[in-house]
């Protein structure tokens, strides 16, 4: 008989209850023995270390008690072996109630290959323990009473022990799941029909609490209600056609190559015993396509170079009605495995509890198949995080953590992937939040980012083929621009657009203020909707995952239908759900997610202002440019920018004012480039003030795939930082310039800091420069030199012809960093004194290897400047 040990506490939170529970086991194994407690380690939870010695031989070993659930790690055998070092003994001994994990489970068999191995430890796991106790007597043995049952049985039985009682679980089975529960007293045999009894082992946090007691005659089983729960068990399901917004088929599927090719390298490092990582998490905000990707993995495994390596299983956990749904998927995953041909096993499945999934006899010989075949069972959960909202399925979160600490803690050939929404906010105190972050060094995370130009135009160019239309250039630059790289907005407004198109609209239907208003989008479903199709809409968000037979008492089977056709709701086993989160999280909070813009305009401010004032009244493109002596490719990249923020419409022929006055263009402008990206990073990771160097950085790590060229990035570089200054949206000193304004955000450093000459590069290299600009010669700038230039406030237009060392000794006349030099000319020898002297009259805080560099470039500087003054001073 396969036996399993559970310690149970009335109060969950007792720890010492468990510790002293735990130590009565051991008392009554190590009485059987002859021995006796010489001295207790330590004493912590559901641990114990104790001192023992027996009563005859006088001998003393070191035992460690581990009451814990999950199994033990070779961590753990490592530490004992200290432990005995540390405490001069010769022997120890390891009592547990939980299965050992595979590195474990090496240590001891090296110990049972070699007996006389040093030092000496033995092992005590839940079979020899429960042996001793029935050897001596101590508890009945469970066979006896299970002779007495005339039910279905499982083949395992649990010794229950409380602070109360001992208990014998015997678990009465329906097609290999649990369906309910007998208790014996393990100590006298006597079968517990007593309710007072039952209910106080149900206060205990014991995992038999959720279960139905039969506490005389079993009653019979209904059958169809136990398929129902294995029915709900559902698979991942996709969207019959691309403008479904449903999770996308796998053809219909674009980018994502490096994510799902490193998920495909985890499986593969596992499958050659490469990796001892054997959980994954798929995380993203909402819409990003995670369950597109699941189902995209999905489809990679059955193709030929994978399917005979991997088997992965997806499901959707809004179906799940208890907290036995991880359970109910692992068993229709091996299933399945087998059912098509994946791995050959003729005996019937049983699988273990939640702390040993495999530990049973054909546990042990499916992962052994898998590990001789070299292959691999994936498991993948789906919307995981829907299950936070529901009370009832509390359980769920805390059972999903044990059967992963028990895949990772085999590390045998079968993996568990997530599918996360990061922008579901878990309070601190939910025990979710720590039981997800506990496995975070256990787990690779996927972060799916937005799409990039490259993947929205494929998905766009899929959408042409599916719905069969043409759209025109400036229609998918709108598109590929407005959805900002959310797949989900990407959908969105192609069937928005089709729609359009099939109507003859034009997309001022689809714009209010200035930028895309999504919300009008989601209300016009809405809006098109009976109030009873909209009440219940409600509901079944507000609930979702909402119970169907409750839904349908309320409101019909044949309203339900209706809203189903209308695919705006989704029937998900015995559950109904909206048919999209994000559509949900309108229909409830009236809210969608965040979006901002990562646009970065053609035309200057100047340039885009007078050409839409020229588009007041209607005219041709052809027209617009002969006005404004403009070519036609220059004016096309400006009214494109007037189409992104909504201030023109480009018809076939004509050029479209969309505002009421000229008026209203800088704050039409103004409104769309406040929602922009880059002011959103400032605001959030630079606190509200940035310098020039961490704004080119910033650029450049927001723009970092979109392969353009050194001259380019700089180009946009100035551009979006004299659109932020022009529209009053950054500062350069600080100042709150305007009530709507983003709040107190610098550009570049203050006033007090940023004209700081701190000698940036060398006066020859400044003189050099400035001196070619003179002589009308074209050359290239450094940073460096346009530094200096720009921190001494020389004009290059002003010395065309100009004596260049004169144009230079008149800025640093003026220059703050000279004087304080001249103030403090006593310390010129000591460079570092001379950078500390800068360091605190500028508010600094430099290394020394920036004090020696600074103080030293400021020196030679200085002693340019005494040159030029000799020069100048005696001219004058």
């Amino acid at each position: 008989m396969d036996y399993n040990i559970e310690i149970a506490a009335l109060n969950k939170e007792n720890k010492k209850e468990k510790g002293d529970i735990l130590e009565d086991l051991c008392g009554k194994v190590l009485e059987c023995q002859q021995y006796s407690v010489d001295k207790e380690v330590r004493k912590e939870g559901s641990e114990v270390d104790l001192i023992i010695k027996h009563k005859v031989r006088n001998e003393k070993i070191y035992v460690e008690c581990k009451g814990q659930k999950n199994n033990i790690s070779a961590e753990i055998l490592l530490k004992l072996i200290g432990n005995l070092s540390f405490n001069n003994m010769d022997e120890g001994w390891l009592f547990t109630i939980a299965n050992l994990g595979k590195d474990a489970k090496g240590i001891k068999d090296s110990y049972d290959e070699n007996p006389n191995k040093k030092p000496k430890i033995s092992f005590y796991l839940k079979n020899e323990i429960i042996d001793q106790l029935i050897s001596v007597r101590k508890i009945v043995d469970p066979k006896l009473l299970k002779n007495k049952l005339n039910h279905n049985l499982k083949d395992k039985t649990t010794l229950l022990l409380t602070a109360f009682k001992k208990l014998w679980v015997f678990e009465v089975e329906e097609n290999g799941e649990t369906v309910g529960v007998i208790f014996f007293d393990a100590e006298t045999g006597e079968r517990i029909i007593s309710k007072e009894c039952v209910e106080k082992i149900k206060l205990t946090d014991t995992d038999f609490k959720e279960y139905e007691v039969f506490m005389n005659e079993v009653k019979e089983i209904k059958k169809e209600n136990f398929e129902k729960t294995m029915e709900n068990v559902i698979e991942i399901s996709s969207g019959d056609s691309w403008t479904d917004y449903r999770p996308s088929q796998p053809k219909y599927f674009v980018g994502r190559e490096l994510e799902i090719k490193r998920i495909l390298d985890l499986f593969e490092d596992i499958r050659q015993d490469r990796s001892k990582t054997r959980l994954f998490a798929v995380a993203s905000q909402s819409g990003l396509g995670k369950s597109s990707l699941m189902l995209k993995l999905i489809s990679e495994a059955q193709k030929k170079q994978h399917k005979k390596n991997f088997f992965v299983y997806g499901v959707d956990v809004r179906a799940a009605e208890t907290g036995k749904y991880i359970e109910l998927t692992l068993k229709k995953a091996v299933e399945k495995s087998i059912k098509e041909g994946f791995i050959k096993i003729d005996n019937d499945i049983e699988l273990g509890d939640k702390y040993a999934p495999f530990s049973t006899k054909f546990g042990i010989e499916y992962i052994e198949k898998l590990k001789q075949e070299k292959k691999v069972l994936v498991i993948l959960f789906d919307q995981f995080e829907e299950i936070l909202s529901k009370k009832e399925l509390e359980n769920l979160f805390k059972n999903m953590y044990c059967y992963c600490n028990a895949i990772d803690s085999i590390r045998e050939n079968i993996v568990l992937g997530f599918a996360w929404k990061t922008d579901l906010l878990i309070p601190m105190d939910n025990p979710a939040y720590s039981l997800w972050n506990n496995l975070s060094d256990r787990r690779v995370d996927i972060s799916l980012r937005n799409f990039n130009e490259k993947e929205t135009y494929q998905s766009i160019r899929k959408f042409y083929k599916e719905a069969k239309i043409e759209i025109d250039k400036t229609t998918e630059k709108y598109i590929i621009t407005q959805s900002q790289g959310y797949p989900w907005l990407l959908k969105k407004l192609c069937i928005h657009i089709e729609e359009m198109k099939e109507k003859n609209l034009d997309k001022k239907s689809l714009m209010v203020g200035g930028s895309l208003d999504i919300d009008k989008l989601f209300q016009k479903e809405l809006d098109l909707l009976q109030p009873k199709e909209a009440e219940c809409i409600e509901r079944i968000g507000k609930e979702s995952p909402a119970e169907c037979s409750e839904i349908e008492k309320i409101y019909g089977i044949n309203l339900i239908e209706i809203l189903i056709k209308k695919r705006l709701v989704i029937r998900k086993g015995s559950k109904l759900i909206l048919y999209w989160d994000i559509f949900r999280d309108f229909v409830v909070e009236k809210k969608i997610p965040l979006i901002f813009t990562t646009y970065i305009p053609q035309g200057n401010l100047n340039t885009i202002i007078t050409v839409a004032k020229t588009c007041q009244n209607k005219k041709t493109i052809e027209k617009i440019s002969k006005e404004l002596g403009m070519t036609i490719k220059a004016l096309g990249n400006v009214i494109s920018d007037l189409v992104i923020f909504g201030i023109v419409d480009r018809g076939e022929n004509e050029i479209s004012f969309l505002l009421e006055n000229e008026d209203e263009i800088l704050q039409k402008i103004r409104n769309y480039m406040k929602n922009h990206i880059i002011l959103d990073e400032i605001k959030e990771n630079y606190n509200n003030s940035i310098s020039d160097v961490e704004f080119e950085e910033l650029f450049k790590k927001i723009y970092s795939g979109k392969n353009l060229t050194d001259g380019t990035i700089n180009v946009y570089i100035k551009k979006m930082r004299n659109y932020f200054i022009s529209l009053k949206l950054l500062t350069s000193n600080g100042e709150n310039v305007s009530d709507e304004s983003i709040g107190e955000i610098l550009i570049g450093d203050s006033l007090e800091r940023k004209n700081h000459f701190l000698g940036e590069t060398s006066y020859q290299k400044v003189f050099e420069y400035l001196k070619n600009i003179s002589e009308g010669k074209k050359v290239t700038k450094t940073r460096n030199v346009g530094e200096v230039i720009r921190k001494l406030r020389i004009c290059e237009k002003d010395i065309i012809s100009e004596d260049v060392e004169k144009v230079i000794f008149d800025a640093l006349s003026m220059d703050a960093t000279m004087k304080i030099v001249e103030e403090n000319s006593s310390v010129l020898d000591n460079i570092v004194k001379l950078g500390e002297i800068l360091e605190k009259k500028y508010d600094k805080c430099w290394s020394l290897s920036s004090k020696k560099r600074i103080g030293g470039a400021i020196r030679r500087w200085y002693k340019e400047f005494e040159s030029l003054k000799k020069k100048y001073s005696k001219d004058e």
